[in-house]
């Protein structure tokens, strides 16, 4: 505390008595919770961006189906022979 009243522009020994005031306790709680938050927001954009996006169009969708075989069996088409 002592660092933080110098910064503040107050005497050195004066931390413990801002810190015994209410409101420079809630304060300072709110700015706490604030930056937690924001640390939380960094680390969910971080792991976002860090997950694969899976670019899985149309025709990959008619390309796979097309290549799974099929429960019923195909007739047989016979070819024009010449």
């Amino acid at each position: 505390m002592r660092e933080a009243a110098k910064r503040c522009g107050r005497k050195e020994g004066s931390g413990g008595y801002l810190n015994s005031r209410a409101d420079v306790t809630q304060r300072v709680a709110e700015i706490r919770s604030a930056m937690a938050k924001a640390a939380e927001n960094d680390a969910a954009t971080t792991m976002v961006g860090q997950c694969r996006s899976s670019d899985i169009d149309r025709n990959d969708i008619i390309m796979g189906l097309t290549d799974m075989p099929s429960a019923r069996p195909r007739p047989e088409v016979k070819g024009v022979e010449a």
